[in-house]
């Protein structure tokens, strides 16, 4: 099938089609691929926050404890961080 753009002009179906799609199609895909970042960044400021809050937390509830129960804690942490250091390692 074929199709007259103008006087002269006669191309194939498919790429006047083509011709016309094409602008449209290029900036939807650009689009689509930003709306996917900023998705993804989202999710992972959700993750951060929520990280973050969750250690907000942990520090405010420890301040209530007795001294000794804070260091204990602290030196828990301490360990902790260090395990997960030697897997790292």
């Amino acid at each position: 099938m074929r199709v007259q753009l103008g006087m002269d002009d006669e191309v194939p179906l498919a790429a006047a089609l083509h011709r016309q799609l094409e602008p449209a199609a290029g900036e939807f895909a650009q689009v689509k691929n930003i709306a996917r970042r900023v998705l993804d960044m989202e999710d992972a400021a959700q993750h951060m926050t929520a990280e973050l809050l969750a250690l907000d937390y942990l520090a405010v509830s420890r301040g209530n404890l007795p001294l000794r129960r804070r260091i204990g804690a602290k030196f828990h942490d301490w360990r902790h961080h260090r395990g997960e250091e030697a897997l790292v390692a």
